[in-house]
């Protein structure tokens, strides 16, 4: 292994042991017959799964900084039923330059609460004359449920809520941003946001942008093989099914679905990129590139590991969601 490589790597492994202090699913898979139930919504998904057009409500006052319009606004979950009651409504930003020529929705890497971050990565946008709609994330953030410390999801349930509900949202986002705001609309997130974001550009009815940062085509090996697995709190989950065999199995089964192959690709998936760190041990390389593979797209890779490349290659990211729109207006 070469030194550059190594220390990417360890970066990403230091990451994951420091993370165990609080680890992911302490109260174990939840409700099984719960968590199947949604995995089956998820393997049954298609692009004809109603959703409708998000019904905003917008804060006030709006606010003008630097030229750029700020709002923020709420709207009904369209996966409610599944979520606990802080969870419901839907929070977001919407940040647009004065004569926006398109929309990016960013979504939440795991564990990102708040706007913060996306708000930096949108001054790389503005320039360019693309808005930025950030969507915070069930169960993060303003939609934390009462006894969760910080984002750390406490089942494997609500975990599976909390990212079907993020696609579902997403698609009704985006068709009020393209009725609404700008017909040139696009998608991206890294890591959790880009696995996230693959599932919304593909189940989208229309020609859009779709970033994927840090992500791939499935998540299963994310949570069973990788180093995420480091912060499992794999203990909780072999208290309810009896053994780790027993455990790992159940975690297969209900992932299985997880993979955005399983649908078409996008509309128009010359306005795609996949962005990868070839380092990252967070998101195993070939799960990119079958993606990649998969939807004929362009597949940029970066020599990062996964907290690197968030850490260092924000600017990058940006110019691929700035190609992708440029693409799409090519159409």
């Amino acid at each position: 292994m070469s030194a550059s490589r190594l220390a990417h790597v360890l970066v990403d492994r230091l990451v994951a042991r420091l993370a165990r202090k609080g680890k992911l699913f302490e109260d174990g898979f939840g409700d099984v017959a719960t968590l199947r139930g949604i995995s089956g919504e998820i393997r049954d998904y298609t692009h004809a799964r109603e959703v409708g057009v998000a019904n905003l409500a917008w804060e006030r006052p709006e606010k003008t900084t630097l030229g750029v319009r700020v709002r923020r606004g709420t709207f009904e979950s369209p996966l409610a039923r599944l979520l606990p009651r802080e969870a419901r409504t839907a929070h977001f930003e919407l940040l647009l330059p004065a004569k926006p020529r398109g929309v990016c929705l960013l979504l939440a890497a795991t564990a990102e609460e708040g706007f913060a971050r996306r708000r930096l990565f949108a001054r790389h946008l503005f320039p360019e004359g693309l808005g930025v709609a950030s969507l915070e994330s069930p169960l993060y953030g303003l939609r934390r449920p009462a006894g969760q410390v910080g984002p750390r999801i406490r089942t494997v349930a609500e975990h599976f809520a909390l990212n079907l509900a993020t696609v579902d949202e997403g698609r009704a986002l985006l068709a009020f941003l393209r009725a609404e705001v700008c017909e040139d609309v696009g998608v991206s997130g890294f890591s959790q946001g880009g696995f996230m974001g693959g599932f919304v550009a593909a189940l989208s009815p229309f020609p859009l942008a779709a970033i994927l940062r840090g992500a791939g085509d499935s998540v299963l090996p994310v949570f069973t093989r990788d180093a995420m697995t480091r912060v499992v709190d794999w203990a909780s989950l072999v208290r309810d099914v009896g053994s780790r065999n027993a455990a790992t199995s159940l975690f297969e089964e209900v992932l299985a679905p997880v993979r955005i192959s399983r649908h078409p690709p996008p509309v128009f998936p010359r306005a795609a990129i996949i962005v990868y760190g070839q380092h990252d041990e967070f998101v195993v390389r070939h799960e990119a590139e079958a993606l990649a593979r998969y939807w004929r797209c362009e597949l940029r890779r970066k020599p990062a590991g996964h907290v690197t490349q968030a850490l260092f290659y924000r600017s990058a990211h940006a110019r691929a969601v700035t190609d992708a729109f440029a693409r799409l207006r090519e159409r």
